[in-house]
């Protein structure tokens, strides 16, 4: 595990761990995360994957010094570049980078990715890492030990990749440059949990943009919908067990047992659970067809799409109602409706009545009643 002082040091250079989120391969991190960490500082991130690589290092370490005559401890170094650094697990008799790796003991890791000893066959987020390594040591080659789950030691070797090096300096002096000028990645988002951690000042107000905030309060108001819908479904699943604590499906079952949870800080208490239970024979195929909906983002992005079209031709967003449906509206112009889901009786009367226009981003002909609504603002902009 790092230290503060390490830590502190990081925030300095482009480092080979910094290089896979700024070409954007990291699983866990991206650019406008490493931005900010350079710009304000950042705590050692731990989970038990993390914590286990710790504490195993030291082992997979011992293991390649049996494989390649000896492991002496990495240090600290930096490219001529100024720019560029690495921190090195280990290094062999000759100066070669080691890189420890474990994979699949805590969780379940990635093992398809991981390919036959003596390759350089290591997921691309590693391979990166290491070759940000080679640029910074200006060595040949780099190792990888790795401790992989139902596997156990597996030696990788990595080559030189000219070309690709030539890729990540030349990435990692621009984002340097960027981070010299204060300029975050333009079209990358940094984690909540790292926006979370910036030290802000106090009293300090800028301008932020309409988009930024009517985006947030969609989404916002959509996710109150959807959990309000889940709510409602399951309370209508739970209907039809009737006194049943159990129903069965085409898919599969579902059950409704009890369940207790033992007095520690709150009372002891006994509760009941929905959850899902598929045949052990259909289990993939039934996970692949039931599994939770990509809706959210998709109707969100379809919302989003509609409200810029419709705000473009002079309307406004005033309200978002309880079940989700949002309304645009504008002096001498019909309303118009978009929702993503059917109207009840009443609203359909009121749509009926008052000539409402509507677009339903839950169709798939979504796109054409938005162009239809369109052209009929224009047309009343034109009488």
């Amino acid at each position: 595990m790092l230290t503060q002082e390490e830590l502190d040091r990081r925030r300095f250079f482009v480092t080979a761990s910094d290089v896979p989120a700024i070409l954007g391969k990291s699983p866990w991190v991206n650019a406008a995360d490493v931005y900010w960490s350079k710009l304000r500082g950042s705590a050692d991130k731990t989970n038990d994957a993390i914590e286990a690589g710790n504490l195993l290092e030291p082992a997979v370490l011992a293991w390649a010094g049996q494989q390649l005559g000896g492991v002496v401890p990495g240090d600290w170094k930096v490219h001529e570049n100024g720019v560029n650094a690495a921190s090195l697990d280990g290094q062999t008799m000759d100066g070669e980078p080691v890189e420890a790796k474990t994979s699949g003991i805590v969780g379940p890791g990635s093992p398809h990715q991981w390919g036959e000893a003596g390759t350089d066959e290591i997921p691309d987020y590693y391979y990166l890492q290491v070759q940000a390594q080679l640029l910074v040591t200006g060595a040949r080659r780099a190792w990888v030990p790795a401790l992989i789950g139902n596997r156990g030691f597996v030696m990788y070797q990595v080559a030189r990749h000219e070309r690709l090096i030539a890729t990540i300096e030349a990435v990692s002096v621009r984002f340097w440059n960027q981070v010299k000028r204060q300029e975050p990645p333009e079209g990358v988002i940094a984690s909540l949990g790292t926006l979370s951690k910036i030290r802000r000042e106090a009293n300090k107000t800028v301008d932020v943009s309409d988009a930024a905030v009517e985006r947030y309060l969609i989404a916002k108001r959509m996710r109150a919908a959807w959990e309000d819908e889940e709510e409602q479904a399951k309370a209508a699943l739970l209907t039809e067990f009737g006194d049943a604590d159990a129903g069965r499906w085409s898919g599969g079952e579902f059950t409704y047992f009890e369940q207790s949870r033992k007095e520690t800080v709150s009372k002891a208490c006994t509760f009941r659970v929905l959850r899902e239970k598929k045949p052990k024979a259909e289990k993939r195929i039934a996970s692949t067809e039931v599994s939770a909906p990509r809706r959210k983002p998709d109707l969100l992005e379809r919302v989003l799409e509609c409200a810029n079209a419709i705000e473009a031709a002079g309307y406004m967003l005033r309200d978002v109602s309880a079940s989700g449906s949002h309304y645009f509206v504008a002096l001498h112009k019909p309303d118009i409706r978009l929702s993503n889901h059917p109207p009840n009786e009443k609203t359909q009367r009121y749509i009926e009545s008052a000539g409402v226009l509507q677009v339903r981003v839950d169709e798939d002909d979504y796109q054409g009643q938005l162009a239809s609504v369109l052209a009929a603002i224009k047309g009343a902009g034109a009488a």
